[in-house]
C-alpha cells in the first residue's frame, strides 16, 4: 500500500528554491533562506554517523516556536509538537512513526499549510500533524544533525499557492 500526496498539489507550486547537496555536521545548523508558512518540501536524506536528521518548519527567529521533524538512525519520524506554539493550551505532544532502515536514503515531501503539517516517507508513509504557532515571524525552515553527519542529497522547496 503506498501513500503519496495527490498529484494536483503541484499545480499549487509557486516560487522555488533549490538546493544540489547540503552536508551536516554534529554542530551544523543550515537555516533556509525561505521564510512560509504555506510550502512543500522535497528531501532525500542520508544518515551517514548522525544519530538523527532534524528538520525545523514554523520557525521562528529566535526558535521560541519551531516544529522539528526528525529521522532517526531507529528508522523513526517524529514530529515535535512541544515548541510548535507559545499558547499554553496548544497540544505540545510528539508524534512518531517507522520507515524503513536508516542505511538507505529516505525521501522526504512535507507539506506545511498554516497548521498543518504533513509527512510523507518514500512514498508508503504519511504522517499528519495539526500545530499551532501564534507567532507571525513562525516562518523559517532549519536543518540540522545530532551526533554525526548527515547528507540532504537534494532539497527542494516550493511556496504554495491559495487552491482560492
Amino acid at each position: 500500500l503506498c501513500q503519496r500526496p495527490a498529484p494536483e498539489l503541484t499545480e499549487l507550486r509557486g516560487e522555488h528554491t533549490g538546493y544540489d547537496a547540503v552536508r551536516l555536521g554534529p554542530v551544523d545548523t543550515e537555516a533556509l533562506p525561505v521564510e512560509s508558512r504555506s510550502f512543500e518540501l522535497r528531501a532525500t536524506v542520508r544518515l551517514e554517523d548522525a544519530e538523527a536528521v532534524e528538520l525545523s518548519v514554523l520557525e521562528s527567529p529566535d526558535s521560541e516556536e519551531r516544529t522539528p521533524i526528525r529521522y532517526t538512525y531507529e528508522s523513526e519520524i517524529a514530529v515535535d509538537r512541544s515548541a510548535s506554539s507559545t499558547d499554553p493550551q496548544a497540544t505540545g505532544d510528539t508524534q512518531s512513526m517507522r520507515v524503513q532502515p536508516y542505511d538507505a536514503p529516505l525521501s522526504l515531501r512535507v507539506f506545511v499549510d498554516g497548521s498543518v503539517v504533513e509527512v510523507f516517507a518514500n512514498e508508503r508513509h504519511c504522517l499528519t500533524s495539526r500545530v499551532y504557532p501564534t507567532r507571525d515571524d513562525a516562518t523559517g525552515i532549519s536543518l540540522s544533525a545530532d551526533g554525526g553527519r548527515a547528507t540532504i542529497a537534494s532539497l527542494d522547496v516550493w511556496d504554495l499557492d491559495s487552491v482560492w
